[in-house]
């Protein structure tokens, strides 16, 4: 068993090094779905064959992720988290406790989620937020900048929690809220255009898992929405953006 002393040692190391151990943690590169050698699962971990676990994400504790989920960038997904469904955790986000991820949810960006908090259905938790404790967070809602959600609270539907929003004890966020730096509102408008819901506020235009203040839009690009990444194409993109300024309008 190949001993290693430092975790950027792995990086200077040849593909075909499968097994290693470090600080005392036995770990294996996952073998994705499509054959491709993956990120790093410890041998407490339980992955399964249809989960893609890529780039310098790690698996370790007693977590599992299980489905079609997928871990990659630096995510970290430990302790007793479950992670499984469709649900994606990326970028340097960290799934740990006894939290779980799942359904269509994605935790991406700085995110962490723990505890005994449920991420699920279309929900997305990003940027620097953290969701913790028993909370949930589900439905299409959404938490992202420097926001909490903790205690026992509930955040769903269409709601949105962000800036440096706390949303705890008993509260409940839902329908079509929004909660920002100790303000409480309600969405004017949300619409579905192609894949990204898109919601309006008195000041912002949320599209997708992104905000955009209401004056900035006749500015955005088609790089800016990561329209790519989802399969939007610039003809549909064009559409997409003058959906949005009729929808502001009317």
């Amino acid at each position: 068993m190949l001993e290693i002393k430092n975790w950027n040692e792995i990086k200077r190391l040849s593909i075909e090094v499968i097994s290693f151990e470090y600080d005392e943690i036995i770990y294996t590169r996952h073998t994705n779905p499509d054959g491709s050698i993956g990120g790093y699962v410890a041998a407490t971990a339980t992955v399964e064959e249809t989960v893609f676990v890529y780039d310098n994400a790690r698996v370790c504790g007693n977590a599992r992720v299980c489905g079609n989920a997928r871990v990659y960038d630096n995510a970290r997904v430990y302790g007793n988290a479950y992670v499984y469904d469709n649900a994606y955790v990326y970028g340097n986000a960290y799934v740990s406790g006894n939290a779980y991820v799942y359904g269509n949810a994605y935790v991406y960006g700085n995110a962490c989620v723990y505890g005994n908090a449920r991420v699920c259905g279309n929900a997305r938790v990003y940027d620097n937020a953290r969701v913790y404790g028993n909370a949930r967070v589900y439905g299409n809602a959404r938490v992202c900048d420097n926001a909490r959600v903790y205690g026992n609270a509930h955040v769903y539907d269409n709601a949105y929690v962000y800036g440096n929003a706390r949303v705890y004890d008993n509260a409940r966020v839902y329908g079509n809220a929004y909660v920002y730096d100790g303000k409480i509102k309600t969405m004017i408008k949300t619409i579905q255009i192609f894949r990204y819901c898109v919601s309006i506020t008195e000041e912002f235009v949320f599209i997708g898992c992104q905000r955009f203040k209401i004056e900035d839009i006749k500015l955005i690009t088609y790089k800016e929405t990561k329209a790519i990444q989802h399969g939007i194409t610039q003809a549909q993109f064009s559409i997409l953006k003058k959906m949005v300024l009729l929808a502001i309008k009317y």
